[in-house]
């Protein structure tokens, strides 16, 4: 590879990695993924870290338990997987109280899990606020149409990240341009054996609550909603870098 195109990576990677403008990094990202695809070069040479590790640097506040259930999935998605943890004592200023949410896994995975997680999070509880605005019935009472479609799309997001990992595992996922990906089994499997040994080693597991429902309404407006969130296709576009050396399961 020659020194020019090494150097465009480096830049991709700076830009993917700059928390300023999130639109801006997920579009470096895409490209830094298709270029290393192009080149046939795994992640791993161009990542700082030494396999699996934590990705306690950028947490996420979680909303609620649906929010929490979400987070979960498409951390999975991602090869990585979540944990929530206490706020801590000392919080930085302007940073609300509750739970927090953080990622164990390879740093790219890291990184593309959560710019995932928080686009589908925002987009959700955005579209909640704005179906309770706009059609909510009068009797029922805002935060329940809210909680309730929240909780409908967590489901559906949930429903459709499990078919994923298995059309992935099984090699039946497509990228953006029709061409198959590799099939993914290994590398889910070996993310799981690193990520449980990393557990294992600092004793710490994960928690999922269950989400409550309300509102049958509300709960259907957002399944319907948690169907046509975006999901697969970032994965589409980070898969083949990370899988060029898998073999075939």
């Amino acid at each position: 590879m020659d020194e020019k195109t090494k150097e465009r990576l480096r830049r991709l990677k700076a830009m993917a990695d700059d928390a300023s403008s999130e639109n801006e990094a997920m579009i470096a990202a895409r490209r830094l993924h298709a270029l290393l695809a192009k080149h046939g070069m795994d992640e791993s040479e161009i990542d700082d870290s030494d396999g699996v590790s934590w990705g306690d640097k950028n947490t996420l506040l979680v909303r609620g338990e649906w929010c929490q259930e979400v987070m979960f999935a498409i951390a999975r998605l991602y090869f990585c997987k979540g944990l929530t943890h206490g706020q801590p004592r000392f919080r930085r200023q302007g940073e609300g109280a509750g739970k927090r949410f953080s990622l164990v896994g390879r740093e790219l995975h890291r990184e593309t899990a959560m710019r995932v997680i928080q686009s589908v999070v925002r987009s959700v509880y955005a579209e909640a606020k704005r179906s309770s605005r706009e059609v909510r019935p009068k009797h029922i009472h805002p935060m329940t149409w809210i909680t309730s479609f929240c909780e409908g799309a967590s489901y559906r997001i949930r429903v459709r990240v499990h078919e994923l990992i298995e059309a992935g595992r099984k090699g039946a996922l497509e990228d953006e341009d029709g061409a198959q990906l590799p099939v993914l089994a290994s590398m889910y499997d070996t993310a799981a054996a690193d990520i449980s040994a990393l557990l294992a080693d600092t004793k710490i597991g994960g928690w999922r609550p269950k989400g409550q429902v309300q509102s049958a309404r509300a709960f259907n407006s957002g399944e319907a909603y948690g169907h046509g969130v975006a999901l697969g296709h970032e994965l589409a576009q980070h898969a083949p870098n990370t899988l060029t050396h898998a073999s075939e399961a």
